[in-house]
């Protein structure tokens, strides 16, 4: 592993006989929005909190710019951290909140006042620079909780799911000011959150995490499109996931036997021991009988419409296969039949749609 602006290396966190964080490695570059994405108690709080200095190791290293944080108190560490509840001074205004970490710096009174103003116009602020925390909306309170961190333009800037308490609109909206503020910026920044769409639409790099170790470590777009794992495959957007009987790998391309059925597969080396299929809904295609099979690059199968649910521009289908039950999402324009519960028909994918995960986390190394 190269040398990064963060590593992490081999971190080990034990509580007595529980194992918190399972040997975390991870290289990250400056400027990068790293998400540690993973669902409650998976660990990656407890890597977050290592990295602030709130939780130390019980093995492994964190090196910032070469210097080694295990040893340093976390104030002596100058990182920026936004908490969920944003810990704001209730006594304060929103311009005395981000002035402070500052005085604790002893910055002049003129150096003070211009960053304040800087940060605040920063974060489309500067109008409730007078105002209190509770005069605020969530929303703007959050924003003058990262004002408070970039003000001393911290090395890095920690997210401790700081958009988990706003609704689900206003949290969208916020996504995409965070993001455009660390374009912004450059700060390097990594995030805690167990909200995969959250991850994928803010993040540069997402390091999946399950049961205290890191199973997949990618852009968003290739964990997404690639997953390693039958956990990241459910786990990050929906996927349909298959058990797979065995695999045959020939000259001319690779099958899956599933339910007692052989599939053409794109092979995946990376993967030994047990495997599965995994399938994106928004792969599968719905026509009507008689779609020509002869295509060696698709899929194709009958199925029997068990469900539907409109939801305006898409409509998601339940449809029962040969090798089981899967799930179809199609934009509404696009649906060949008029989808109606009992109804056969035609279900297709292309062969390089369908990828080749393992069933097991704990059979991968760590990346």
């Amino acid at each position: 592993m190269s040398a990064g602006f963060l590593e992490i290396r081999n971190l080990v966190k034990r509580y007595g006989g529980a194992v918190a964080v399972d040997g975390a490695s991870l290289s990250i570059a400056k400027g990068d929005f790293l998400t540690l994405l993973g669902p409650s108690g998976s660990g990656k709080t407890t890597i977050l909190m290592a990295i602030a200095g709130f939780v130390k190791p019980t093995e492994g290293e964190i090196v910032l710019s070469g210097r080694n944080l295990v040893p340093l108190e976390p104030e002596e560490r100058d990182l920026g951290i936004v908490f969920q509840g944003y810990a704001l001074f209730p006594h304060m205004t929103v311009a005395q909140n981000v002035a402070f970490p500052l005085e604790l710096r002893k910055w002049k009174p003129d150096a003070i006042a211009k960053r304040v103003e800087e940060t605040l116009a920063m974060v489309d602020l500067t109008r409730f620079a007078d105002r209190r925390p509770a005069q605020l909306s969530g929303g703007q309170q959050q924003r003058v909780a990262l004002a408070r961190c970039l003000s001393y333009q911290p090395d890095l800037l920690l997210l401790d799911e700081p958009l988990s308490a706003l609704d689900r609109q206003l949290r969208a909206r916020l996504q995409d000011e965070i993001k455009s503020l660390h374009q912004k910026v450059g700060v390097t920044v990594v995030n805690v959150t167990h909200d995969q769409d959250e991850a994928l639409s803010m993040s540069t790099h997402i390091a999946v995490i399950n049961r205290g170790r890191i199973v997949q470590y990618g852009t968003p777009d290739d964990i997404y499109e690639n997953p390693a794992t039958r956990f990241v495959a459910r786990f990050i957007g929906r996927s349909n996931v298959a058990t797979v009987e065995r695999i045959e790998t020939k000259s001319d391309g690779a099958s899956a036997l599933i339910a007692g059925q052989w599939l053409p597969v794109e092979p995946n080396p990376a993967v030994a021991g047990k495997a599965a299929l995994s399938l994106r809904p928004e792969m599968i295609e719905i026509g009507p009988l008689g779609t020509d099979r002869t295509d060696a690059r698709k899929v194709v199968m009958d199925a029997r419409i068990e469900n539907c649910v409109y939801h305006g521009g898409t409509t998601a289908l339940d449809i029962r296969t040969a090798i089981g039950p899967l799930r179809a999402e199609m934009p509404t324009s696009r649906l060949g039949v008029r989808p109606t519960a009992g109804a056969t028909v035609q279900a297709s994918w292309p062969v390089r749609a369908g990828r080749i995960v393992s069933e097991d986390d704990t059979a991968l190394d760590q990346q």
